[in-house]
């Protein structure tokens, strides 16, 4: 039980107010002693932050990047998730991994959900900064646009499916067996052409969260995830 498990227990220190970020003026729908979520009054998003008071359940040395895109491939695995982003980073001076994900709503018909987080792991604690937005309109539209877009410049680059040459990849492991990966239309190059999609936004959201990051001093003290 860890992160994945969303567990919340009881700590001494800054908790909520060790790391701080744009919160896009959002209405805060709920608050406890460990998370608080805010959500748009304009489209379907939700932003969070998670305080967990427990050792991540994260692999030890988050550089070791392949072994850390294998762990949450295999989390994603049992949501019929997959992978478009996983990045370890240095924010200031803390260690925090980045990750976005797609996953499918209960209703698989209605879309899928896109999830982008900030983690910041310690040896005994973390927090994460999740950011979510749901399709609930135009389903499908950008995929079929892409597609067709793609056909059409290369009409002879065709699978067994009727899909372009490589639709569907792992972005970071071009022998990844899984049967769910991202598609080419997840493609950052093509947010510029659906500014409004969830995707396009959660990008947006956070790039906006990473230029805002402020962290209280008493983060210094706490020992790093190793």
């Amino acid at each position: 039980m860890g992160i994945m498990d969303f567990l919340l227990g009881k700590d001494k220190g800054p908790k909520m107010e060790g790391v701080r970020f744009d919160t896009f003026n959002w209405k805060v729908v709920q608050e406890h002693s460990n998370i608080r979520v805010w959500q748009s009054e304009e489209f379907p998003a939700q932003l969070s932050l998670n305080y967990f008071n427990v050792a991540p359940d994260l692999p030890k040395d988050i550089n070791k990047v392949d072994k850390l895109r294998n762990f949450y491939r295999k989390k994603l695995r049992k949501q019929k998730g997959c992978i478009l982003d996983v990045e370890p980073l240095t924010i200031d001076q803390y260690e925090v991994i980045r990750t976005l994900f797609r996953v499918p709503q209960k209703n698989p018909e209605a879309g899928f959900i896109y999830v982008g987080s900030y983690t910041f792991p310690f040896a005994d604690r973390s927090y994460v900064i999740k950011i979510q937005e749901q399709e609930f309109m135009n389903v499908g539209v950008r995929e079929q646009m892409i597609k067709e877009k793609l056909l059409s410049e290369r009409p002879e680059e065709v699978d067994g499916n009727g899909d372009p040459l490589g639709w569907e990849y792992d972005p970071y492991d071009s022998d990844y067996l899984g049967d769910i990966k991202m598609n080419k239309s997840e493609e950052k190059r093509f947010d510029l052409f659906f500014p409004d999609h969830p995707l396009s936004h959660v990008r947006q959201y956070m790039y906006r969260i990473n230029n805002s990051f402020a962290f209280h001093d008493d983060l210094k003290s706490f020992e790093p995830l190793r």
